[in-house]
């Protein structure tokens, strides 16, 4: 059974179907400052980084994380490496930071200590006790 099927199985079929809500990114980053940091944990295929960005401002830069390899271990049934992409989405002013969380992120608060963290968007399926 494919990852995709597995996810379909242990998630509501009214979740799956439903559709990314700009207007709520749209408020959320609507009032969100011009100075400081917006980012997304869990890009995959870039679909609703590319919502953000739209919404932003091009010159505000926006942050993307992910290892792009799926899960970094077996989980929930799913298989170690469940959900990677080739894919790398490439948007205007957007960086993406590629690799585990705990890999990158120190990395890039010690480059970024300043700035406040404005807008953020975590999608994480393992809920692994992880040290930063």
């Amino acid at each position: 059974m494919s990852a995709s099927a597995k996810a379909e199985a242990l998630i509501p079929s009214e979740i799956l179907r439903a559709p990314v809500v700009p207007d709520l990114f749209g408020l959320s980053v609507g009032v969100c400052e011009r100075s400081g940091l917006h980012m997304e944990f869990g890009v995959a295929t870039g679909r609703s980084l590319k919502i953000i960005r739209e919404l932003l401002p091009i010159d505000i830069p926006l942050y993307g994380f992910d290892s792009f390899d799926g899960l970094p271990e077996s989980w929930n049934g799913f298989k170690k490496g469940s959900f990677s992409t080739g894919l790398r989405v490439s948007l205007a002013n957007t960086k993406l930071i590629v690799g585990l969380y705990e890999n990158t992120l120190r990395e890039f608060v010690d480059l970024n200590p300043v700035l406040l963290v404005l807008f953020i968007l975590i999608v994480i399926f393992i809920r692994q006790r992880r040290q930063f």
